[in-house]
């Protein structure tokens, strides 16, 4: 459910994780998290925004190289807190202009489905770590946290979130698909521009899974948590390293 674009114009795919209900009947407190893609195109408006919000930090899960070329625009008064992953290296950008400019193939659906597997087995101290932060310092919050796009790392970590927080998993896929909604322009000018780089020798959809979200890609992630660690109970406790006492914590803190 989309409830509408909120008023920032130099970052894709932002947007609040609030009014979400769960299963016993409580509702996440609105204006605690927003999620988004990458804060280096904020404008003198979006920071004053982020202010008026009362937005206290700014989770930042990319990885160093991403973070070096496009540093995020911190507003004043906000800290910056950095829970890097790093899983697309300048090797996979050299392969995507290949298959681009036509020299080679690539199962781009195969490559997001591992990257997902990669984000819910290897991540999961660094996704600790975060939600961590949000339990013991009640003063991060309000928190805008975000990858590149907003849509992979981020919507992960809303997954994972909305999850501990017991929201029905159809309603988690709902919002982690919204990804497409929020950054269609986005993903429509892209492709737009590799058919003019390419003189329209490439349409451009070879790359398309590599922009949207695909149900298919938390699913696997989801599969991932449930084949290492035999149920989503048992990855809170062993793989996040909370305990019953840390999940009713967030849940006081997030839910009302």
């Amino acid at each position: 459910m989309i409830y509408g674009k909120l008023p920032v114009e130099g970052a894709e795919n932002f947007r609040s994780l609030d009014r979400y209900k769960t299963t016993d009947g409580r509702e996440l407190k609105e204006g605690k998290l927003y999620r988004s893609g990458h804060l280096h195109d904020l404008t003198k408006a979006d920071t004053e925004y982020f202010t008026l919000a009362g937005v206290h930090s700014i989770a930042d899960f990319r990885g160093p190289s991403e973070v070096e070329d496009e540093p995020d625009k911190i507003p004043e008064g906000m800290s910056y807190l950095s829970y890097p992953i790093d899983i697309a290296g300048s090797e996979l950008r050299e392969k995507i202009i290949s298959v681009i400019k036509g020299e080679s193939d690539m199962d781009m659906i195969g490559y997001m489905l591992d990257i997902n597997r990669q984000l819910a087995l290897n991540y999961s101290e660094t996704y600790g770590k975060w939600i961590h932060d949000i339990i013991d310092n009640p003063d991060s919050l309000p928190q805008v946290f975000h990858c590149t796009a907003g849509k992979d790392r981020a919507g992960f970590a809303a997954a994972l979130l909305l999850r501990i927080l017991e929201v029905p998993e159809e309603t988690i896929m709902a919002n982690y698909l919204e990804s497409n909604d929020y950054n269609a322009e986005y993903i429509e000018k892209t492709i737009k521009k590799i058919k003019l780089l390419t003189f329209i020798k490439n349409d451009g959809e070879e790359i398309r899974p590599l922009l949207a979200v695909d149900s298919r890609y938390l699913q696997t992630a989801f599969d991932a948590i449930d084949s290492k660690w035999e149920s989503f109970e048992n990855y809170e406790h062993q793989g996040l390293k909370l305990s019953n006492e840390d999940i009713k914590t967030l849940k006081n803190r997030l839910l009302e």
